[in-house]
């Protein structure tokens, strides 16, 4: 743990860099699912769009 010296000379346990880096990487993480999440579902309506709708009732080809 990072120790820091307050004016009156008591030590305080700050959090430790590891804990910064872990909080970091678990951020890093989370946005990266969420960009493949969302990549992955443009992909899909986008493959839907084009090919598209002839077969279906309703829903003219392109």
């Amino acid at each position: 743990m990072v120790q820091t010296a307050t004016d009156d000379g008591e030590v305080t346990a700050g959090p430790g860099l590891m804990v910064i880096a872990g909080a970091y990487g678990e951020i890093a993480v989370l946005v990266a699912f969420f960009v493949a999440v969302n990549a992955l579902g443009f992909a899909l309506r986008q493959q839907h769009r084009e090919r598209g709708g002839a077969d279906r009732p309703g829903h003219p080809g392109h």
